[in-house]
């Protein structure tokens, strides 16, 4: 018998033992749509990101250079 533990089990007789849901082709077509959208939705929110990121890197950017100039200016580093 092909089921005892020790023995190894033949490909054809493993294929029969699949459920008949992995067997069927129209299954993974039903839920393609599905899948396109959660992978458009992925996009969308990695660009979304990206650009907030961006912004946030552009304003902090701003944001040394007008510390660096205030600093350049005579008398900055006083304290006065």
């Amino acid at each position: 018998m092909a089921g005892q533990p020790g023995r190894p089990v033949p490909a054809d007789e493993e294929y029969r033992r699949m459920p008949l849901v992995l067997l069927q082709n129209a299954v993974p077509s039903c839920n393609l749509s599905y899948l396109a959208a959660a992978f458009m939705v992925s996009w969308v929110v990695f660009f979304v990101y990206v650009f907030f990121v961006s912004r946030k890197q552009q304003d902090m950017s701003r944001e040394i250079t007008q510390l660096r100039d205030a600093l350049e200016q005579p008398g900055a580093g006083d304290g006065d």
